[in-house]
């Protein structure tokens, strides 16, 4: 039985062993691809070069295409040929192409213009001659063909050449030591001396091997063969170089390579990507597509002042970060899967995955499965230097490869020791909270806590029996359990924080901690609350995608950001934590959200798990020194075509041409340092903006005056050590230049005095109307006057009227009187018995009775009272006799025909009949009274 046991075991062991090979993946340096449609040129790039402003230059298909860390450019070629070659030489950029070379400089505009050397040839270049390569010896510039070297002397624009009896012969051209070498097919090495080439060794290594380097060591040389390997080279014989990797890269065919500044060779295939072997031949790595390497095929190999190793590929461009303080380990297999926790224990790399548990020697690259240990690992502890593993299985102890599983209870998230009481571990699973106990036999499982059956990912000690436990789909729990760990005393959700996806727990310097999408939140044990922590939380503004903390044991405790990876760390001089950031942002590190681990491999050296492996990294302070330029300077006027500006002298635009644009840089290339800019316009305004990764800015409708563009950059926390500036001017417009500015003034002075003058004028009409106004017043009284003493004359004649009228109507009345007083008389005397001396008294009775002089005097008296009334009645009526006026005077007095009788010495009668006549006569209408009519006229 034992037998089948052990055999089935072994077994297990055996196929375990199969179905985990060797893993051929290496913790590699960053890797940054650059393809075709990102620098907007053609795949494939043949040369390389940098500039002493750190701007890199390419050969590529279509032109010569830079880079400066921010921005790509490309200048097509001049002849529309494929450039072979660059190297940048003092302010110059060399370029070599099919039947034509020349260089490139920056014009005022800093744009690159070219001029073409080949017109300064004796003698025309051989019908499709092309330069396949550029280098600076002294003071000439070399530039070699297949079939000869081109020597340029840019002090006398001279050149000559130096040419070779083989058509194509020439492969490379090699500076070592000093010396100027060439291989000539089938004929060996030769050197150049006093401008001609003399041959320098013959022997059949050199005329048989293709060779694409020469390298100086101590006392040899070492050969780099396009297909025949590595060569070490003695004045006396030539041995193949027994070096580590020779056997690995014995069937590759090489392209290019080049001796990096520690004497290590990188080497670029055709078809195996690039190898880099350190001094010793060891292989330091092989990056290939697999690996991250955009293409396999190497054309070009170049190392930049910051070691950075830039590969010109056939399909694109990549740049190898061989001194960033990052290596990858990307697992090309898909084998190890993603991590979700690592440790080291007896110097072991132990790697907890969704597939399983892996582990290898320090000293080792192999990873290899932990049997049994298929699906996910959530949690690893050394504890008691013991090695305990969270598993989805249960909880299992790990020694040198085995697993040996201690309980069973499904989904082990976290394992911590109890606080005083070293045999006790609590652990938190899928269904609530677990003891392991240790006895002479080992862990064990001793029971579940009963009373809390909520899934407790994290958890964290208050006191030995109360902790906090975070479920991010419920919230933040505080749990007391007895004293025996056997069952749950009590348990409240934390109302003061709320849960939160990819939420956590962390304690760190005895301060337990909590994150959300919403911020971190520091516990406060006295009040059972958390309060918000506004410093660190500010790490999460519009960065958020975890929650996740961790508190390691180099005393930090680590957050994630969309951006950064953060730590945070116990400031002596503050309470308040310091806040470090480290650009690995989220695409790079590519964790499972939630499940993001760091762990301290070494004092300063930790590893952050990702889904495709890990990656190994060291915070530390950046030395380098940094600038900043500014490459391009834009203006976009409101009418017209954009126009680039001088970068080398200041600039004075018109008011129209006030949008003005910047363009920066600063030339650093690393993966995982990220830049940014600061910026202002004095004049404008004169505080700094704030950082932004954005290298372009824009000001428009910029007012005029004198301006000074400033900008400063930040490479991580590193600031540049320049500022780079741009002084101009916005001229103001016509409209109000000085010169309008004085006739402004001049015509405002006129317009003053006119106005003087308007108002003197205006003053003086206004005194002469409110003289005339005076006048018109005065005028005005004085009619009044006037018009008050004619209303008192015309009162004093009307006054004078009533008195005559009175006075007629008394005359008129007496006369009325006087005859009925006679005709009273008459009529009784004429009753008495006639006499002499009475009909005597009746006579004169009679004379008196009606007498033309009574009528003389009323007449008069009407005439002055009424003087007009006849002289209208005989105009309008001049058929009236004189009796018929008297009547026509009496109706005008409105008399009545029985006062009227009277007055006539008739009868009532005949009245009535000469009214009834007087109104035939003149004819009046029936409807008129006749009274009415002689009062009216």
């Amino acid at each position: 039985m034992n037998f089948v046991k052990n055999t089935t075991f072994l077994i297990t062991i055996f196929i375990t062993s199969l179905l985990c090979n060797c893993a051929l993946s290496q913790e590699l340096p960053p890797i940054q691809n650059f393809e075709p449609s990102l620098y907007g040129a053609d795949n494939q790039n043949w040369q390389v070069s940098q500039g002493d402003d750190g701007i890199i230059y390419f050969a590529n298909n279509k032109g010569l295409l830079q880079y400066n860390g921010a921005q790509w450019s490309l200048r097509p070629s001049p002849n529309e040929t494929i450039l072979r070659s660059v190297a940048a030489i003092g302010d110059r950029v060399y370029t070599g192409a099919h039947m034509d070379f020349g260089f490139w400089e920056e014009d005022r505009d800093g744009i690159l213009q070219y001029t073409s050397l080949s017109s300064l040839l004796s003698h025309s270049m051989i019908e499709g001659e092309q330069i396949w390569k550029i280098i600076s010896y002294k003071d000439k510039v070399l530039l070699q063909s297949l079939n000869g070297i081109y020597v340029y002397n840019p002090k006398d624009d001279s050149i000559t050449y130096i040419a070779v009896a083989t058509k194509n012969a020439i492969f490379r051209l090699f500076e070592i030591d000093g010396n100027l070498l060439f291989q000539e097919q089938g004929k060996g090495l030769f050197i150049i001396e006093n401008g001609q080439a003399r041959s320098y060794d013959t022997r059949d290594v050199f005329k048989n091997k293709t060779f694409i380097g020469l390298y100086l060591r101590e006392s040899y040389w070492l050969g780099v063969t396009q297909k025949n390997g590595i060569f070490k080279i003695t004045p006396t014989e030539v041995t193949a170089w027994a070096y580590p990797a020779a056997s690995y890269i014995k069937d590759m065919t090489l392209y290019r390579s080049i001796e990096l500044s520690d004497q290590s060779l990188v080497i670029g295939t055709v078809a195996s990507g690039l190898i880099k072997l350190s001094k010793d031949g060891t292989l330091d790595y092989q990056v290939t597509q697999n690996k991250g390497l955009g293409n396999n095929t190497v054309l070009a190999i170049y190392e930049d002042q910051s070691k950075n190793i830039w590969v010109g590929l056939d399909n694109g461009i990549a740049c190898i970060n061989t001194t960033s303080p990052v290596l990858n380990y990307y697992d090309e297999q898909g084998r190890l899967g993603t991590t979700y926790v690592s440790t080291i224990h007896n110097n072991a790399l132990y790697l907890g995955t969704n597939q399983g548990l892996f582990y290898r020697d320090l000293d080792s690259k192999d990873f290899k499965l932990v049997p049994g240990t298929e699906e996910q690992v959530w949690d690893l502890k050394v504890i008691q230097n013991i090695l305990f593993c969270g598993h989805n299985n249960g909880t299992y102890i790990v020694e040198k490869g085995i697993a040996k599983q201690i309980a069973k209870p499904q989904g082990t998230w976290t394992i911590r020791t109890i606080p005083e009481n070293p045999n006790l571990l609590l652990q938190g699973n899928y269904d609530g909270l677990y003891v392991l106990e240790k006895s002479a036999n080992g862990w064990e499982l001793r029971n579940k806590i009963k009373g809390f059956d909520i899934s407790s990912r994290y958890f964290e000690f208050i006191s030995p029996t109360v902790i906090l436990v975070n479920n991010e789909y419920k919230g933040v729990y505080r749990v007391e359990m007895d004293s025996t760990f056997k069952q749950v005393s009590s348990y409240d959700l934390n109302p003061s924080v709320n849960k939160g996806e990819h939420s956590s727990l962390s304690k760190f310097d005895n301060t337990i901690y909590y994150a959300n999408k919403n911020g971190i939140y520091k516990y406060n044990d006295i009040t059972n609350t958390f309060s918000r922590e506004d410093k660190i939380s500010a790490i999460y503004d519009n960065k958020f995608v975890s929650g996740k903390l961790i508190n390691d044991e180099s005393n930090k405790m680590w957050a994630f950001t969309d951006e950064d990876v953060v730590y945070f760390s116990k400031d002596p001089l503050d309470t308040e934590l310091s806040i470090n950031k480290i650009y690995i942002p989220q695409r790079d590190r590519n964790a499972a959200q939630g499940f993001e681990n760091i762990t301290s491999i070494s004092s300063n050296d930790f590893l952050l798990g990702t889904s495709h492996g890990y990656l190994i990294f060291s915070p530390y302070n950046d030395k380098e020194k940094y600038s900043v330029h500014i490459n391009r300077i834009e203006n976009n006027p409101i009418e017209g075509t954009p126009h680039v500006v001088s970068l080398f002298e200041d600039s004075n635009f018109s008011f129209k041409e006030n949008n003005i644009s910047f363009n920066y840089h600063v030339a650093q290339y690393d993966k995982f340092k990220q830049t940014s800019y600061q910026y202002r316009l004095l004049g404008f305004y004169d505080e700094w903006s704030e950082w932004t990764t954005s290298n372009r800015q824009e000001f428009a409708n910029v007012s005029p005056g004198s301006y000074t563009f400033e900008v400063r950059a930040k490479v991580g926390d590193n600031v540049s050590e320049n500022v780079a500036t741009y002084n101009f001017t916005i001229d103001r417009p016509w409209y109000t230049s000085y010169l309008a500015i004085i006739l402004y003034s001049i015509l405002a002075i006129l317009v003053f005095l006119a106005f003087q003058q308007h108002n003197k004028r205006r003053y003086k009409r206004k005194q002469d109307q409110a003289l005339e106004r005076t006048k018109r017043d005065m005028d005005l009284k004085a009619l009044a006057v006037e018009k008050e003493n004619i209303e008192l004359r015309n009162q004093n004649l009307r006054d004078d009227i009533s008195a005559r009228n009175r006075e007629l109507a008394t005359s008129t009345l007496a006369m009325v009187n006087k005859s009925k007083t006679l005709k009273s008389i008459k009529e009784k005397l004429s009753k008495l018995e006639p006499t002499p001396e009475l009909k005597a008294i009746i006579k004169d009775i009679d004379k008196n009775i009606s007498t033309n002089e009574d009528w003389a005097f009323f007449e008069k008296a009407f005439n002055h009272a009424d003087k007009d009334f006849f002289k209208k009645v005989k105009e309008i009526h001049p058929e009236l006799t004189a009796n018929d006026l008297k009547l026509c005077v009496y109706l005008r007095l409105n008399l009545s025909s029985k006062e009227i009788a009277p007055l006539l010495n008739i009868s009532h009668r005949s009245v009535e009949i000469k009214r009834y006549r007087l109104r035939k006569k003149i004819n009046l209408d029936r409807s008129i009274q006749l009274n009415d009519y002689f009062i009216k006229m």
